[in-house]
């Protein structure tokens, strides 16, 4: 994760198909979906 340098890219659970595209795409770092308000 961002620790390790790594940029992170995260999307809410209503925008899952959005950061299905970001993997898709091959977007540098990790891609996550939040399941609550800690976004």
């Amino acid at each position: 994760g961002e620790d390790a340098g790594l940029p992170l890219h995260r999307h809410p659970l209503s925008a899952a198909v959005a950061a299905h595209e970001a993997v898709e795409n091959s977007v540098v770092g990790k891609v996550l979906i939040t399941t609550s308000g800690d976004e």
